[in-house]
């Protein structure tokens, strides 16, 4: 029954960690997962509450049996004989000697263990939903490997430890039979000198292993102890870690028309303090405009997007949606007033109706399906054996490029935003799949604020607006035939 009832507190602590810690975790702010590796948040999440939750608990319950037991055979030896209890308790600080010497050797190997148990893990979570890319470039052997060479390092590691534990009990078993060796000695003086009998010593012999085994337990449960805190330390670094301020405020208009304005905004990721994303940037999209951001790569395009979704804070100015600053709003209805459609769509393992309407709980079917439908994703679901009940598997694999797309754009769309953010919608897409995405984008274009990062001509010649953005500033504006006119940075940007 003891045994039962202490697996159902570990199954219970282990869940309600796991539920905190997962919490806490996504309470985070969005720069902090470009500074952590995410295969390390899965091994704290994972591998280190278990530890943390099952081998400490065990460990405890295990080491006040064992000091139970030596308090209790200490009393006893007490009363056959003092003098030989004193000269069996000088073992005691000895013992603790000997723990305190090996406590930090512990402490930093298990912290190195499971460091190098979280980047084996983050090898494995990265390679194998990658296994496409790796086999297409007959890269196998190289990524076992790169494995093998993070599972060795634990296996060192692991060695390291092996050699302090063994250090450890043959220092401690040395003293036991030291102490063996004194006590058979002191013992025969006192049988000659004092009233004890060889009987007393006899039980001397007896009870010393007894009481040495409880205390070497001690010390072997405290140093199981320390290899938990090493875990503990990782885990609750993450528990007692306060995300960077972001507040919300209440603001609900119900006049919300989509009026974008960013003044002097510059941002640079948390990953690369001292490089500017964007620098000064300013410019405004009045409701039901269309703009286009065009650019080289790392010109700042997606991080301008980003900004507007407020997935991160700027460094410096401000920017205002309806003349309001962001932080005015309500989480829930910024976020449904403001979509974005990624240029790589991110489906969840879920139903493909609980994909479109993720985040909507109040979402109806009749909403569901007319998002789906402007998206031009209503054909290719309705044909699928299950419809919107169909399983997505892991990371979409199920669907092709443009199917994922076009479910990002219907979960966009599904609340009804007023202002629209495209992030290269239609990029890497095949003809046909373009043509369909372009379409959906088309229609959800009408009535709206949208911000687009266009790479072809035709949706250059759609929008009301260019920004042509180089290193996080814009540096020409106008439309499509106004900028080629100029016979600037944008008319050669679109000719290569």
């Amino acid at each position: 029954i003891r045994d039962y009832l202490l697996d159902v507190q570990i199954a219970r602590m282990i869940k309600r960690i796991r539920q905190k810690l997962f919490e806490v975790i996504l309470k985070q702010e969005t720069g902090y997962f470009d500074t952590v590796d995410s295969g390390e948040l899965t091994s704290r999440l994972i591998s280190d509450v278990k530890i943390l939750s099952s081998d400490m608990t065990l460990s405890i319950n295990l080491l006040l049996s064992s000091i139970i037991r030596s308090v209790g055979m200490a009393v006893f030896m007490y009363v056959l004989s003092y003098k030989l209890a004193l000269l069996t308790f000088i073992y005691m600080p000895l013992v603790a000697v000997v723990v305190d010497y090996f406590q930090s050797k512990f402490k930093v190997l298990s912290k190195r263990k499971q460091d190098a148990i979280a980047n084996a893990n983050s090898v494995a979570n990265e390679v194998i939903p990658s296994i496409k890319v790796v086999r297409s470039y007959a890269n196998e052997k190289g990524e076992i490997l790169h494995y093998n060479d993070k599972v060795t390092e634990v296996y060192g590691y692991s060695l390291k430890l092996a050699r302090v534990f063994a250090g450890f009990f043959a220092l401690t078993d040395s003293l036991r039979i030291t102490l063996k060796i004194i006590t058979l000695y002191y013992g025969s003086y006192l049988t000659h000198h004092e009233a004890i009998d060889s009987t007393t010593i006899f039980a001397f012999i007896v009870f010393q292993p007894i009481l040495q085994g409880a205390i070497q337990e001690v010390g072997t449960i405290y140093a199981d102890l320390l290899g938990a805190i090493g875990v503990a330390d990782r885990v609750m670094k993450l528990f007692t870690r306060i995300p960077e301020k972001c507040e919300y405020g209440d603001e609900k208009p119900s006049d919300f028309k989509g009026y974008i304005q960013f003044n002097n905004v510059s941002f640079a990721y948390p990953n690369k303090p001292d490089t500017m994303a964007i620098e000064n940037l300013s410019f405004s999209v009045k409701p039901g405009e269309i703009v286009a951001l065009v650019g080289a790569n790392g010109s700042g395009k997606s991080t301008t997007i980003k900004l507007c979704k407020r997935l991160y804070e700027p460094k410096s100015g401000e920017i205002l949606l309806d003349s309001r600053p962001l932080s005015d709003y309500d989480n829930q209805y910024l976020h449904s007033k403001v979509a974005m459609v990624e240029q790589g769509p991110t489906l969840f393992s879920r139903l493909i109706s609980e994909n479109i309407s993720y985040g909507y709980k109040d979402c109806k079917d009749r909403k569901m399906i007319d998002a789906a439908v402007m998206a031009n994703a209503d054909e290719f679901i309705s044909k699928l054996e299950n419809r919107y009940a169909s399983q997505v598997e892991e990371r979409g694999q199920n669907l092709s490029g443009g199917q994922k797309q076009r479910i990002s754009i219907a979960r966009a769309l599904v609340r009804d935003p007023k202002v629209l953010l495209l992030d290269e919608a239609t990029n890497s897409l095949d003809p046909t799949s373009e043509r369909l995405v372009q379409e959906a984008i088309e229609k959800a274009f009408k009535d709206r604020t949208v911000i687009v990062i266009a790479h072809t001509t035709n949706t250059f010649k759609r929008v009301d607006r260019i920004l042509f953005l180089e290193n996080g500033k814009i540096v020409e504006e106008g439309n499509h035939e106004e900028l080629l006119e100029k016979n600037g940075r944008y008319a050669n940007f679109i000719q290569k």
